[in-house]
């Protein structure tokens, strides 16, 4: 399998969003750009491997591509996101401190 375009079913279901997620067209028009952000962060030896190599599902570099190339999706679509994508991405957050009031008794 080829590591990078990772289709987005595949990605979705990586970042454990919803399935009725995948007819947003977002994804399609950000595909580029998170494949030039890959580009510009990884060597071009392995940025050509993961584009155009066939490799073994258990291969390390196809896993770690196609779990980069979700993640920076995410990062560059959550603004764009539909309303179930950011309450999803709200909930993984981490929680915000919160002031706890205490009383002397």
């Amino acid at each position: 399998m080829i590591p990078i375009p990772v289709e987005t079913d595949a990605m979705l279901a990586i970042l454990n969003l919803p399935k009725e997620m995948s007819n947003n067209g977002i994804f399609k028009e950000h595909q580029g750009l998170v494949l030039e952000m890959i580009h510009s962060l990884v060597l071009q030896e392995h940025y050509d491997r993961a584009t155009h190599e066939d490799l073994p599902e258990e291969e390390p570099i196809l896993v770690s591509f196609r779990f980069g190339f979700s993640f920076l999706m995410l990062h560059s679509t959550a603004e764009f996101l539909n309303p179930d994508g950011l309450d999803r991405l709200n909930e993984l957050k981490p929680r915000q401190a919160r002031p706890i009031r205490v009383g002397v008794i």
